[in-house]
């Protein structure tokens, strides 16, 4: 492991997602076009990183709720990233082997296929025809 991926290693996730800075304003949430559907709440998940030094990812499936819109970065007054600890939290469950069915199959399909539809690329159009 190269010195620059140790010390990363070694930073917690309040240093690598910089979350010092909230203020616990909850614009994030607040704009989320996720949080009205799911139990995706970034302002929770920034507060318990803040309070406890960690966030313990298991059984959050709604980490995979959030499509990376940048909404709550371009709401945060303070310029923290909240999507940053989302992307971190999900690489920590798939770097544990912990993957949902279906980001799973998506994610197999576009190494295999080059897309996520889990068709072959001479196929992937199909699903249109006869749609004008």
């Amino acid at each position: 492991m190269r010195s620059e991926e140790r010390m990363e290693a070694e930073q917690s996730l309040l240093e690598r997602c910089d979350l010092w800075a909230c203020i616990q304003c909850g614009k994030c949430t607040g704009g989320c076009p996720m949080s009205f559907k799911t139990e995706l709440n970034i302002r929770r998940l920034i507060y318990q990183a803040l309070l406890d030094g960690d966030v313990n990812a298991d059984g959050m499936d709604e980490l995979w709720d959030c499509t990376a819109c940048g909404t709550c970065v371009l709401r945060c007054p303070k310029e923290v990233g909240p999507s940053d600890l989302i992307v971190a939290l999900r690489t920590t469950l798939v770097d544990g082997g912990v993957i949902p069915p279906t980001i799973r199959d998506a994610l197999t399909s576009v190494f295999r296929h080059g897309n996520p539809s889990l068709m072959p690329p001479d196929e992937r159009a199909d699903w249109a025809e006869g749609l004008g």
